[in-house]
């Protein structure tokens, strides 16, 4: 190799190092009572201090994928007044880690579960692409998990397993789309 090149990858290996050490905290945590300082680097805390670090960016999460419905309905049967929270609550008791999916991410599900009893709709959260319309092209796109109390004439989107999309009395109980990240 020439001289030239070995300057060239020493300093994209020494850029390359750089970075990703930037892109930790350090901290040293006093073991007598906790305080922290951050640092410069790893090897600044003292005999009485224990090193802490962590990622500037924080965990990567999503994109998501659709992975099925659940087997716990929300409506009549269950907790009328569900909100999304719940709804996210009961995907990621079938499903670890999901969420309540939104209906793009059903609709352009590469690699669809498969859904037993495909005919019983699911909630979805509506992605509304204009006043009234929904992504999947369903009218009003409005979600049950928004409202409150028990309004007999709301009414929320639904998806199948088929991927059909409609709307539901909010007054109905059903299933939950879910969907988990993919990394």
């Amino acid at each position: 190799m020439r001289p030239a090149s070995v300057t060239a990858l020493a300093l994209v290996l020494l850029l390359t190092a750089h970075r990703s050490a930037a892109d930790v905290i350090h901290a040293c945590a006093a073991k007598s009572n906790g305080k922290l300082r951050i640092v410069a680097s790893a090897d600044m805390c003292g005999g009485k201090e224990t090193l802490i670090e962590w990622s500037q960016t924080g965990p990567s999460i999503g994109p998501f994928k659709f992975v099925g419905f659940t087997t716990a309905t929300v409506g009549s049967s269950g907790n009328l007044n569900a909100g999304v929270l719940e709804w996210t609550r009961a995907c990621g008791t079938e499903f670890p880690g999901a969420r309540t999916c939104k209906s793009d991410e059903v609709i352009f599900a590469v690699e669809p579960p498969q859904i037993p009893n495909p005919d019983d709709p699911a909630w979805v959260l509506p992605n509304v692409v204009s006043p009234g319309i929904d992504i999947s092209g369903a009218g009003y796109g409005y979600s049950c998990a928004n409202l409150t109390g028990n309004n007999p004439t709301a009414a929320g989107m639904t998806v199948d397993g088929h991927g059909r999309y409609s709307n539901a009395p909010c007054t109905e109980a059903h299933r939950i789309a879910c969907c988990a990240p993919t990394n």
